[in-house]
């Protein structure tokens, strides 16, 4: 699997930018378009408050942990802004506006409606939506309203029925407290009773008052033993889903807890009995404590709609305190059964008369406070039928309706985003499948070490008539390739010349590697610096040497082998720099160097020369570069970059070190390197005008 660095993967994209850029520009032009083509889309919000303190009184349900009945009813009423009843009401409703033809059906609104409850609020949100930014905030409003009026309308319908029980009960109650004064005021004429002892008096009112309280707890205790039912009832259903295990809390500090919470319950029964008041500075220390254990056993946690085990967590822990203070209201009552008793005791002493007497104002006290009661709680269902006690509060029925689609600068980041990652992801897929060589590593990991690397610069002009013809770089030392050269020179002077090797053989695995235009330049350098120089023209299909340094093509060394010339063929456009061109083109160049004459001249041109560099055809397509490797000293691979193919590369090793290792090295053409170090090539490497 190939591995990328950094050097690598930006050289990567540099080399497939004008694809990156051409598939940006074409996901941007896309998304302008589709932008532009699309209907635009509107949003209207409406924000609804649920306040389930509205129904906090005796009328309603109420208990110390509202916050679980509050979740229930903010998903209660979410699923009632989902359901099909509430949509057909709406729909109803809309035939009433601009907005009826658009809204046709059920389907029409649910499609284009959503609910959502804000996180750790109690707050909904309905958003609508529609084509047309008059009509989505028209169902926005439509929508608020009608499940405003619907729940109110569901409310107003139990205030009714609890209104109706109380005045019916009102009615029975009159009934019988008209009856009971009647008896209590012929008992009195009948046997002469006009007042009571104050002992008596005391009694009476100790037993109406443990009556009251014992009356309060034991309403009380029931509510709290439901209420304790439906904790378990929703603690175990949540508990089966989540695989919870149950916390064991210690069981001193519950019992300590308990005993606690009781003392401080009958402490405060004892307070009401001797006449304190429930504000009295007294009461509420004992209420303060009595919150700070609730408040300690509940502390644990922070409750959210969100984190499942958190609420289980919760209301386990008020599953506990639920029964410690039902224990508590149990003590309570056993302590106030108690004293009843001790009182129904000393009233059994009295005469007669007094007893029936006492009873009689007792039940006619208990049914005036009954009747009290139940007036107080039918004027609050009047109150609360005539207002609007639903618990909710629409905050806001519809905001101004806001384009939502098409969103230019979202469609534009996608695009952007979608651009790059196709582009990349072809990039890297088309660099992973090419085989071409992309640093200098690639080569150093077949065991062929790199001489040089030659930049990538046009060696080609134009002469006056327009044609082309090849420029020698070396001979401009102010080129930025001078130097590459200067250090190829260098190498080959260390690893060839001083081992006394004098015929170098260059070659490439393809053609146009640039093959031609190094051997010319090489041999240029070595003629410059002092050392006789012959550059033989080998490669007889192509031959280019000739065209380098506008010379003639023939006579040259076809002619010289196959004519048996002398060695005046030979050409000298610079000092120390001879060169022979290919000569006539012959049909068969592998049976031409396996002449003899070949070995001979090549022996006697060694004895003239300081070094022979032969330029040769491309390794891989023809058979005369194995038969040139074995005559001479040693071989100079080129190679091109983002071009010669590894497995080319590795092939074309093979064969020229075939029984003995010839490749000496190896030139890495067209080099590109990044832009941070090929600045630093130029500007550190460049030769400079003289001041």
């Amino acid at each position: 699997m190939k591995e990328y660095n950094l050097e690598k993967f930006l050289l990567t994209i540099k080399e497939r930018k004008n694809l990156i850029i051409a598939v940006l520009i074409i996901s941007i032009a896309i998304s302008l378009i589709v932008t532009f083509l699309t209907e635009p889309e509107y949003e209207s919000k409406a924000t609804i408050l649920v306040e389930s303190d509205k129904l906090k009184n005796e009328l309603f349900y109420s208990t110390p942990f509202s916050f679980v009945k509050q979740k229930n009813l903010l998903y209660n009423y979410s699923e009632i802004l989902k359901s099909h009843a509430l949509m057909e009401l709406v729909l109803k409703e809309l035939q009433n506006t601009k907005a009826k033809n658009y809204f046709k059906s059920v389907e029409d609104i649910q499609k284009n409606i959503s609910i959502r409850i804000v996180k750790e609020t109690d707050i909904l949100h309905i958003k609508a939506r529609s084509k047309k930014k008059e009509f989505s905030e028209i169902l926005c409003e439509t929508y608020a309203k009608t499940f405003e009026n619907f729940v109110a309308k569901i409310t107003k319908e139990d205030v009714r029925k609890i209104k109706e029980f109380t005045f019916k009960s009102l009615k029975d109650i009159e009934k019988e407290l008209q009856a009971k004064e009647d008896e209590l005021t012929n008992f009195k004429k009948e046997n002469r009773i006009t007042h009571l002892e104050e002992g008596t008096k005391e009694l009476f009112q100790n037993i109406i008052n443990i009556k009251k309280l014992y009356n309060e707890a034991y309403a009380l205790y029931n509510e709290k033993k439901e209420e304790l039912e439906n904790l378990k009832k929703s603690f175990n259903e949540n508990k089966k889903q989540l695989n919870y295990e149950v916390t064991k809390e210690s069981p001193s500090l519950l019992s300590e807890m308990q005993k606690t919470y009781q003392n401080l319950e009958i402490e405060k029964t004892y307070l009401l009995l001797s006449g304190y008041p429930l504000t009295h500075e007294k009461i509420k220390k004992i209420e303060e404590k009595q919150k700070e254990i609730r408040e300690n056993l509940l502390k644990t946690n922070t409750v959210t709609f969100l984190d499942p085990i958190d609420f289980l967590k919760n209301l386990e822990r008020m599953i506990i305190f639920k029964e410690i203070e039902i224990l508590a209201l149990q003590a309570k009552l056993n302590k106030l059964s108690q004293l009843l008793s001790q009182y129904e005791k000393e009233l059994s002493l009295l005469p007669e008369k007094e007893k029936t007497y006492l009873k009689l104002m007792r039940d006619l006290e208990v049914l005036q406070k009954i009747y009290s009661l139940l007036r107080e709680k039918n004027e609050e269902a009047k109150i609360n039928e005539a207002g609007r006690i639903s618990g909710i509060t629409l905050i806001e029925s519809s905001t101004p309706a806001k384009k939502i689609k098409p969103s230019l600068s979202f469609n534009l980041i996608s695009a952007i985003l979608f651009g790059l990652l196709f582009s990349f992801s072809a990039t890297f897929l088309v660099d992973y499948l090419n085989n071409t060589i992309k640093s200098v590593s690639d080569i150093e990991k077949m065991n062929l070490s790199v001489l040089t690397t030659i930049p990538n610069l046009n060696n080609k002009i134009n002469n006056k008539n327009g044609i082309k013809r090849y420029v020698i770089p070396f001979s401009d030392e102010k080129t930025a390739c001078a130097e590459s050269y200067r250090l190829l020179k260098t190498s080959l002077s260390w690893l060839f010349l001083t081992e006394n090797k004098k015929t170098l053989l260059i070659t490439s695995p393809s053609p146009k590697e640039g093959k031609s235009t190094i051997a010319a330049n090489l041999s240029y350098i070595f003629a410059q610096s002092g050392l006789k120089t012959l550059l033989i023209d080998l490669d007889l299909r192509k031959p280019t040497i000739h065209s380098i340094f506008s010379l003639e093509r023939k006579p040259g060394f076809t002619d010289l082998i196959l004519n048996n010339l002398n060695g005046n063929v030979l050409k000298k456009p610079f000092e120390n720099l001879y060169i022979l061109p290919a000569g006539s083109l012959t049909p068969s160049p592998a049976d031409l160097l396996e002449k003899k004459w070949v070995d001979e001249w090549l022996k006697r041109w060694k004895n003239e020369y300081s070094i022979i560099i032969i330029d040769a055809p491309p390794a891989l397509i023809a058979a005369d570069v194995s038969i040139l490797a074995k005559k001479v000293d040693g071989v100079l691979l080129i190679c091109s970059f983002l071009k010669t193919e590894l497995p080319m590369l590795e092939e074309t090793i093979k064969m020229l070190n075939n029984g003995e290792k010839k490749i000496i090295g190896c030139v890495l053409n067209f080099y590109q390197p990044l832009k941070k170090y090929r600045n630093y090539y130029y500007y550190h490497y460049k030769y400079q005008k003289k001041e």
